[in-house]
């Protein structure tokens, strides 16, 4: 129940915040200009899926604490936290840049809990329905930010893909890697079963398996990466393999 609900306030603080913003962004006709009309009118839809999303998870998150009595724990999602600390690490010119590509590759990723979810029989009617309409509505989205990002990525000068792409695997990692705070928030609340919620996490995050479900999950944006010769730039490549994120996954 406590990882139903880090899964759905995930959701709703990533579809309100950086995906919404970078939709506003990307609308102004101010930013990247070159973007095709249709494209500018498709963030609009874009904008509008993603609130949808934000609100069916509120809404089953509400419904389930008003049914169980379980409150969820009180924490800020990991990638936000990551986010806010990438952003300030930049000058305001680049700033902009920071949420943007935060948001593609967000869009891009296809995570194992929206292609395995809907799916598992095991998991109550309402939580796969969930999964299943917005794994649906996030294929749309990974279309339309790969074909963005195939459109901007070789109008940006190279220092710029240099600066932009050592950051990639960061980004990545801050939507891939478990939330260990909150895990350990959760175990927290039962100390007769966990003496010690912090080793415990600690240790089942370095379990070799979940390296490997990171790495998979992870692969469609690196599929995107490559096709774009993002990994031609020693410096881009070095980093990713500084974080285990191998080009070729």
């Amino acid at each position: 129940m406590h990882s139903l609900y880090v899964y759905l306030e995930f959701t709703v603080q990533l579809e309100l915040g950086p995906v919404n913003e970078t939709c506003l962004l990307l609308h102004s006709p101010d930013f990247c200009p070159w973007l095709p009309a249709q494209m500018k009118e498709d963030l609009l839809r874009i904008y509008t899926d993603e609130a949808a999303h934000a609100e069916m998870s509120h809404a089953l998150l509400t419904t389930v604490r008003d049914h169980t009595g379980v409150e969820p724990i009180q924490h800020r999602p990991y990638f936000l936290q990551e986010l806010s600390r990438l952003y300030a690490a930049e000058l305001p010119v680049y700033r902009p840049l920071v949420k943007l590509f935060f948001s593609i590759v967000s869009e891009t990723l296809i995570t194992g809990s929206l292609t395995k979810l809907p799916k598992d029989p095991s998991v109550q009617q309402a939580v796969r329905e969930l999964a299943a309409d917005h794994a649906t509505d996030e294929g749309l989205h990974h279309a339309y930010f790969r074909r963005l990002f195939k459109s901007l990525w070789p109008k940006m000068p190279a220092p710029l893909q240099t600066k932009i792409g050592a950051m990639l695997p960061e980004i990545i990692l801050a939507f891939l890697r478990p939330d260990e705070v909150a895990m350990t928030h959760m175990l927290a609340g039962y100390p007769d079963v966990f003496g010690d919620p912090a080793r415990v996490v600690a240790e089942t995050v370095e379990l070799p398996r979940v390296r490997e479900s990171l790495v998979d999950n992870a692969a469609p944006t690196l599929r995107m990466l490559a096709q774009e010769g993002v990994f031609s730039d020693p410096a881009i490549s070095a980093a990713f393999d500084k974080h285990g994120l191998r080009q070729n996954a």
